[in-house]
């Protein structure tokens, strides 16, 4: 699986490899609704999202409280499902998949629970965009990502904040010759949006800064700046406040994650193991990690951990394949 772990190794380093020219296909043909049924598990706790390989094909699957319900799957071996991310207002997620070429193409994938007990999943693919990553879902609907800046594709170096809105590309922020753009997180309120900043080393000229989070407002476009120069990895934005990782160094690749509350700077500590990703829940309730296999690094397994016990169980448990975390939908109402 080593395209799966070169995603793992793309997503935890800062990348900077747009070179090729900004075009954007909105493809109105393409975003007719495709419905199908999977059976929904009953359950009022929280259904994990995932990524694993169906006979060689990456797919997104369920885990709840019942068996595994595969509910996408790509159409060709050689496509890559990519930093996909949970709405959170609804039971839906988007994510990009790398057809192997310079382009993109941006997915949406909602379920809705029937009384039933059917999950009713809608896919819609929604756009094409060269070079897109790390797209997150706003609360007017639009989509949030991250793409070259059109002003400086010469450099290569650079990446802007846009928004995709009913099928326009808006900036949000611009990548002004000299910055790149990622990590993108929007509040539960849908008020403030969350990102890291990262200067672009220029001959002569010398940045106040290396890296930086913004915080800003949606509403009238204010700024806030918050770990300044601090080698952080932005993961998630819970209702409690921000959840983020620092890599410890250590010979077994351990991360801490804390929480961060913007409005005050407090902070706590959440977790910290040997793991190569880790969701958790709204409520901090449930976690999921990923971790290398013993005495096989190139494959991963999921592990799940009651934050309240602090016990854990290998969800996956399959030798010689990997799969990767999106995230915990809302809970069923």
């Amino acid at each position: 699986m080593k395209k799966r772990t070169k995603e793992y190794l793309a997503i935890f380093k800062t990348t900077g490899i747009f070179v090729l020219a900004l075009w954007i296909h909105l493809s109105a043909a393409h975003a007719l609704a495709q419905l199908s049924d999977v059976t929904a598990p009953q359950s009022n706790k929280y259904t994990l999202a995932y990524i694993s390989n169906i006979d060689g094909f990456d797919a997104i699957l369920l885990h709840g409280a019942g068996p595994d319900q595969m509910i996408y799957t790509c159409s060709s071996s050689n496509e890559m499902i990519l930093t996909p991310s949970v709405d959170h207002w609804n039971m839906s997620f988007c994510f990009l998949i790398d057809h192997g070429t310079v382009d993109r193409s941006l997915h949406q994938l909602s379920l809705s629970h029937t009384r039933d007990g059917i999950w009713r999943t809608e896919h819609e693919s929604l756009a094409t965009l060269p070079g897109a990553s790390w797209p997150v879902r706003s609360k007017d609907g639009g989509i949030l990502l991250v793409m070259p800046d059109e002003s400086t594709l010469s450099s290569g170096k650079v990446t802007g904040l846009f928004k995709l809105v009913d099928g326009s590309i808006q900036t949000i922020q611009s990548a002004e010759e000299k910055y790149k753009h990622y990590w993108p997180l929007v509040s539960p309120y849908g008020d403030k949006l969350f990102y890291r900043q990262s200067a672009v080393p220029q001959e002569g000229i010398e940045s106040p800064f290396w890296s930086r989070m913004i915080e800003r407002d949606l509403n009238d476009q204010g700024l806030a700046f918050h770990f300044v120069d601090e080698p952080i990895y932005l993961e998630q934005w819970v209702t409690e406040g921000i959840i983020y990782s620092v890599k410890l160094g250590d010979a077994a690749r351990s991360r801490v994650y804390r929480l961060y509350d913007p409005e005050n700077g407090q902070e706590r500590e959440l977790y910290r193991g040997s793991v190569w990703q880790a969701r958790f829940s709204d409520d901090l309730s449930h976690l999921a990690v990923l971790r290398a296999q013993p005495g096989n690094e190139s494959f991963f397994d999921i592990y799940l951990v009651d934050m309240n016990t602090g016990s854990e169980r290998n969800m996956s448990n399959t030798p010689r394949l990997s799969e990767s975390l999106i995230g915990w939908l809302p809970q069923l109402r």
